[in-house]
């Protein structure tokens, strides 16, 4: 919205210049002889004056609206990125792990421009053979109907949001992670639908109350879970993101709701890391809780998969998979999604966008496990 095409300020504009113009003409012919004080307070003077203060109380009241318009999204932007304000009751999500908490979905491969050296050839003609130059790319045409309809987003809509590479907040949409992993293409992961399957609950169990829904993505493709051990970039990148959004949070026993963890097909390929994997992922679990402050953070982590897994991650089953599910067997705050049964891409390894839906929904029922669970021990 810019400022000037709000037709309440173009009013208060236009009466402020009135008003100045009243008063300055006859402030102006009683400076030569009067003191300011009786210039000001003069009878002559009292109706501009009068004028002047019922314009600045009305300028007040009109800014600060504005200003509060603007932090809910209708004003501020950069970098081509609404500017959303995170609620102090949001809750808080973090989104970490690798390329299937990033997101694959959604991306097709298509012929690279070929500089011709008169032109650009765009894969036409005799760039139409097999070992043309292909990329990566983010296509949300090759979405189905009920994929689009669940990422799309009104533009003011923010009812759940993301915090950006730069510590913003906008509203969220697909690709999550695009300025995260920002050496892969992304697409669509499970954060997103995660959101609106917990939104929906919240909704069904009381229609009075609307909570804000804010996710912080910190997956990173092709990591190993050493890279997420403390003093790592990657694990001090999310504990830096995760206590930004804390600095936000009103609840202070919770500030972060829960940990969505994804990660641990690039510890499958190689025995040593696979036998480590359990030690290590203890290890991270301990860290995050103690470097954030919160004991009873709870997390929901998703068991590894992958078409012909034998062939393409093969210790998962022997020790990855294994581990996952004993961490979580130790720990009353973790659950387990299994990503078992759900479908891939042509490389074995990165779920499809229909499966990232169905897993979506798998670490959400796992979620509100971990809640309701908690809530029965209370009662």
């Amino acid at each position: 919205m810019p400022l000037l095409s709000s037709p309440a300020l173009q009013a208060l504009i236009g009466f402020s210049l009135l008003s100045l113009a009243l008063a300055s003409r006859r402030v102006r012919r009683s400076f030569s002889t009067s003191s300011f004080w009786r210039v000001w307070f003069s009878p002559r003077n009292r109706l501009p004056v009068l004028l002047l203060g019922l314009t600045f109380a009305f300028g007040f009241s009109i800014w600060g609206q504005y200003l509060i318009t603007a932090s809910r999204g209708f004003g501020a932007v950069a970098n081509g990125a609404v500017s959303f304000r995170m609620d102090s009751d949001a809750l808080v999500f973090l989104l970490a792990g690798q390329s299937n908490m990033a997101g694959r979905g959604g991306i097709v491969m298509v012929r690279k421009s070929i500089d011709r050296g008169n032109g650009i050839s765009d894969g036409g003609d005799d760039d139409d053979r097999d070992d043309s130059p292909r990329t990566k790319v983010w296509d949300v045409t090759a979405l189905t109907e009920r994929e689009l309809a669940l990422t799309k987003v009104a533009d003011n809509d923010d009812s759940i949001v993301r915090m950006t590479a730069d510590g913003r907040w906008i509203r969220a949409v697909e690709p999550m992670h695009a300025d995260i992993d920002i050496h892969k293409t992304c697409g669509i992961g499970p954060g997103l639908i995660f959101a609106r399957s917990v939104a929906a609950d919240l909704y069904r169990s009381d229609r009075r109350r609307r909570r804000q829904i804010a996710l912080v993505p910190c997956a990173v493709g092709g990591t190993k879970i050493s890279e997420w051990s403390r003093g790592q970039r990657l694990y001090s990148n999310m504990i830096t993101r995760a206590k930004l959004a804390m600095a936000t949070a009103l609840d202070d026993r919770r500030p972060i709701e829960a940990l969505l963890w994804y990660q641990g097909e690039s510890d499958c390929g190689v025995q040593e890391d696979a036998i480590a994997y359990r030690g290590r992922l203890r290890e991270f679990v301990r860290n995050v809780r103690e470097d954030l402050g919160l004991p009873s953070l709870r997390i929901v982590m998703v068991a590894v998969w992958a078409s012909n897994i034998a062939h393409t991650l093969p210790f998962a089953e022997s020790h990855v998979r294994p581990a996952i599910f004993s961490i979580a067997n130790e720990d009353p705050l973790i659950r387990v999604a299994d990503a078992k049964g759900l479908s891939f891409l042509s490389d074995n390894i990165h779920l499809t966008s229909e499966s990232q839906f169905i897993l979506a929904e798998r670490i959400s029922l796992a979620y509100l496990d971990l809640v309701r669970t908690a809530h029965s021990h209370q009662l």
